[in-house]
């Protein structure tokens, strides 16, 4: 798999949410990653959700799939209190 991302976009999600995308891309090794569509962003692209844990802490995720092959990371961030409680409940 292939992961890419804005490099200006990674710098402000690292400033904003204090996660930069290089972890995010750990979470996807996660089998028990709770994964669904965000159909309420999904206006020119597909886009999902994700929550699954890095080698550090638990993240919301949320991600293209351009292709087979390839994801594009869009914003991360440490979970809320009821997402963790979620993928703890679900996973």
């Amino acid at each position: 798999m292939r992961y890419i991302w804005n490099q200006r976009k990674a710098a402000q999600n690292k400033r904003d949410h204090g996660v930069n995308f290089a972890e995010a891309r750990e979470a996807f090794e996660d089998f028990n990653a709770l994964i669904e569509p965000d159909e309420a962003h999904s206006w020119d692209e597909r886009r999902y959700r994700m929550i699954a844990a890095s080698s550090r802490r638990l993240l919301f995720i949320i991600y293209t799939a351009p292709d087979e092959e390839t994801i594009r990371l869009i914003s991360a961030r440490e979970v809320e209190p009821y997402e963790r409680s979620r993928y703890y409940e679900e996973s």
